[in-house]
C-alpha cells in the first residue's frame, strides 16, 4: 500500500481494505504537516489504524458525476449501495450481492428514501 511505502515501514504488517479514497489526510499525517483549522478535506487519517493505535471507522461514501441534468450519484452507508442513475434509483445489498446484479428498490422503500436524504444533502454542500 502506498502509505506504508512513505511510512519507510512505520506502519504495523497490518493492512485494511478501504476501496476507494482520499488519502491526503494520512499522506499529510506522514509528514506531521500542520494542516490549516479552516481547511476542509473530507477524508480520515488512516494511520491510526494501520500503526495498531485506533479502531476502523465507518464511514459514509458519496460520488457523483454530473451530465446536463442528469448525472450519476451514489452513496454508500454500510452494506448499503444507493446509485441514481438520471432519474432511475439502483439499490444493492453489498453484503449479500457485491456484484451489484439485484436491485431493491421496490422492496425497500424505506432505506431507499433515508439514503436518497443523505445522497441529497451531500449533493447540495458539494454542487451548491
Amino acid at each position: 500500500m502506498i502509505l506504508r511505502e512513505l511510512s519507510n515501514a512505520r506502519l504495523s504488517a497490518k493492512t485494511t481494505n478501504n476501496g476507494s479514497l482520499d488519502l491526503t489526510i494520512s499522506i499529510l499525517a506522514l509528514d506531521d504537516a500542520n494542516i490549516p483549522v479552516k481547511t476542509r478535506l473530507e477524508d480520515v487519517n488512516l494511520l491510526p489504524i494501520l500503526e495498531g493505535k485506533g479502531q476502523e471507522v465507518e464511514q459514509t461514501l458519496f460520488w457523483g458525476v454530473r451530465r446536463g441534468q442528469g448525472g450519476l450519484l451514489a452513496v454508500r452507508s454500510g452494506k448499503w449501495k444507493l446509485v441514481i442513475d438520471g432519474s432511475r434509483p439502483l439499490l444493492f445489498d453489498l453484503q449479500a450481492d457485491i456484484s451489484e446484479r439485484d436491485n431493491l428498490v421496490g422492496h425497500l422503500r424505506a432505506r431507499v428514501r433515508g439514503l436518497k436524504t443523505l445522497l441529497t444533502a451531500w449533493e447540495a454542500d458539494v454542487y451548491g
